[in-house]
């Protein structure tokens, strides 16, 4: 009996990499695919993540922001898959009819480091290990780097000289052209649910909860979901705004990033979380036209870094996202039941009856957005000023944020916290002076508060400072 050789099939598994400028496993897999002459083919699986409730917090904002994206993105390409099921679930029934060669985009996220494992054992258990491309996507430096002793980076300034010149310097990969390879435009020999693409949110939609531990709000019962039309779904729409901001913010960006009471950010940061653009492509524009060192753009660069900086401790500590970096913090004595979630309710609704911060939260669940600087603020109200364990208000961040980034939004909160890396003395911030130093004629409080708002501060800011020190042992 002959036994016919399997037909070759490229596959391409985005995750978070919706874009075709510096797109490494996209750009090579067409490059791969076309000087092979082998079909290729992009393929969305929606996993348990998303088509299944009460996993991984996935919210309201991101379930709707995928189905937007996935709408603009499977337009660039003759042929776009989308399928109900695990990843290497698909590749192990592929490899039964074709010699499958898989591309993606590495990550920096555990749960996406596991996965990607799975998927190289099973080539490898399949005799297939060499048609696996692992690609480097939004790293900019080596996450392999380390002190002159051989440690680990975990304060940000010395980080920051140590890969500066190799960040700067990072090559941009060639925009990838959709219509330069030949699909595989037969039937797909699978039994996976397909999903057409205008009826993606309807099949990952969920109701709209936040699990803590045992307890459990359901935020459909408390809000009115934010209308998200405002932001970009598509590479084209991101990069123009970048360039509006280049080209009027970024020279006075270091003075204006902070004040609450104008547009002084990128808000690039929607658009990085889901690889509508990379630190890499907005590096460069801004190399193409400014001087590095005016201090606007060598703020923008430097933030670009932190976000390096926190997916390089992620990449080496990935226990952070439950487990404190400082382990001599580890023991906090954090406030728990009725007193904590009733503290913690307050505070998710906006009524801890500190102006800025109850604008801040309302602003989050209007937009499913925050500033930067509120972000800080929050965070160290909810954890100094009321006691909560800082792993609470990750959990809802990541519940709420259209932005959520696994090694940013830890990175925060860790520091916000003061148990995670970049140690200082604790930071307890002042939500007053915090308002009149960011916010000084009200304008953000007033656009995000209601006029007769009035709410009697959970605790008085002097007071829950005194008993912060105590629970961190300062005094």
């Amino acid at each position: 009996m002959n036994i016919q050789p399997k037909k070759p099939l490229v596959i391409y598994l985005p995750w978070k990499d919706f874009r075709l400028s510096d797109n490494p496993a996209l750009t090579q897999a067409m490059a791969f695919a076309k000087a092979k002459q082998i079909p290729f083919l992009p393929v969305y699986t929606l996993d348990d993540g998303w088509v299944k409730p009460d996993i991984y917090n996935i919210g309201y904002p991101r379930r709707w922001m995928l189905s937007r994206i996935l709408s603009e993105f499977s337009k660039l390409f003759t042929r776009f898959e989308i399928l109900v099921c695990e990843p290497e679930v698909l590749v192990q029934a592929l490899l039964q009819h074709f010699e499958v060669y898989v591309f993606l985009n590495d990550d920096v996220e555990p749960y996406l480091r596991r996965r990607h494992r799975r998927l190289a054992r099973l080539l490898q258990t399949q005799g297939q290990q060499q048609y696996f491309f692992l690609c480097s996507n939004d790293v900019s430096i080596d996450l392999g780097c380390r002190t002159h002793a051989g440690e680990i980076y975990s304060v940000f300034t010395p980080f920051k000289k140590a890969v500066l010149e190799q960040f700067l310097n990072a090559p941009v990969q060639p925009l990838a052209d959709p219509q330069s390879v030949l699909y595989f435009l037969e039937p797909l020999p699978v039994n996976f649910e397909k999903v057409p693409v205008d009826q993606v949110f309807r099949r990952i939609d969920q109701r709209w909860v936040v699990k803590i531990g045992s307890y459990s709000l359901d935020l459909d019962n408390c809000f009115v979901r934010p209308d998200l039309l405002q932001w970009e779904f598509t590479e084209t729409t991101v990069l123009s705004r970048f360039t509006q901001f280049l080209e009027q913010q970024i020279f006075s960006y270091h003075l204006s990033r902070d004040d609450l009471s104008i547009e002084g950010t990128s808000r690039m940061s929607v658009a990085l979380a889901w690889g509508l653009v990379s630190a890499r492509t907005l590096k460069q524009r801004i190399l193409s036209s400014f001087d590095p060192e005016q201090p606007g753009v060598a703020t923008f660069l430097s933030e670009l870094l932190w976000r390096e900086f926190y997916r390089y401790i992620l990449y080496h500590f990935p226990e952070v996202l439950n487990l404190e970096f400082q382990a001599k913090r580890r023991t906090l004595p954090w406030l728990n039941g009725p007193v904590a979630w009733q503290r913690f309710e307050f505070w998710v609704r906006g009524e801890t009856g500190y102006p800025l911060v109850d604008a801040a939260m309302r602003q989050l669940i209007s937009t499913a957005w925050m500033h930067n600087r509120c972000r800080m603020v929050v965070a160290s109200i909810l954890t100094k000023n009321l006691g909560i364990d800082w792993r609470w208000g990750q959990e809802f961040f990541r519940a709420t944020l259209l932005d959520l980034d696994e090694a940013s939004n830890n990175g925060g909160w860790q520091w916000s916290a003061s148990v995670g890396a970049d140690p200082k003395p604790i930071r307890i911030f002042n939500p007053y002076l915090q308002a009149q130093k960011y916010d000084p004629n009200q304008a953000y409080i007033k656009k995000w508060l209601p006029v007769d708002y009035f709410v009697q501060p959970l605790i008085d800011h002097d007071l829950a400072r005194k008993e912060a020190r105590q629970r961190y042992g300062l005094s």
